[in-house]
């Protein structure tokens, strides 16, 4: 017993950090002690997808890589990667522009959509996420913008991106390259 009591009286189970802080264990929605991540959890049972642009030889210029999630979906979208790079970043920086849309633009290319489980159901996204490799006209407003001269991971930190269901939303990821060269946008999501 650690002298710690829940509501029901059921004694509370945990332990210290290396750097002496308190932890104390996770719960599900049942009371079941959580033993890894939920990211993780969802992974396993074949909820999580890959989508990419693939290898683009392409100029300077603004390449978009768009994730939409169409109201017939009914599926909750949670991105919790977007990454960007391009061979000209050692020598020119590049940026990544983040823009929220309601009508899907349909760029010209499908993007390579994945199961992240093999023997997963395909993605409910697999024809509604697309790019292209001929840039593209940048409209403001943007809900983020980063500049690197690094490859470019847009979520950090445990960060995330939400597209509810029955919504029609999406989220487009722009690279902007200062020289030709090859580049590339993944992006990682769960369908809940």
């Amino acid at each position: 017993m650690t002298g710690f009591i829940n509501a029901d009286g059921s004694a509370l189970v945990g332990g210290t950090t290396l750097t002496g802080l308190g932890q104390a264990l996770q719960l599900d929605a049942q009371g079941n002690v959580l033993t890894q991540s939920a990211l993780l959890a969802s992974l396993q049972q074949g909820k999580g997808y890959t989508a990419t642009t693939g290898l683009l030889n392409v100029a300077a210029g603004n390449y978009p890589l768009c994730i939409f999630n169409p109201a017939s979906t009914g599926k909750t979208i949670l991105i919790y990667s977007l990454y960007a790079s391009s061979g000209t970043a050692s020598v020119n920086s590049i940026s990544l522009f983040l823009q929220t849309v309601t009508v899907n633009p349909s760029y010209p290319g499908s993007a390579n959509v994945t199961p992240n489980r093999i023997g997963a159901t395909p993605s409910a996204l697999n024809s509604s996420c697309s790019y292209s490799n001929t840039s593209q006209t940048l409209t403001a407003p943007y809900a983020q913008v980063v500049i690197n001269v690094t490859p470019i991971e847009f979520l950090s930190n445990g960060a995330i991106l939400l597209l509810p269901p029955g919504t029609s939303t999406g989220f487009v990821v722009f690279l902007q390259t200062y020289a030709s060269g090859f580049s590339s946008i993944t992006a990682r999501w769960l369908e809940l």
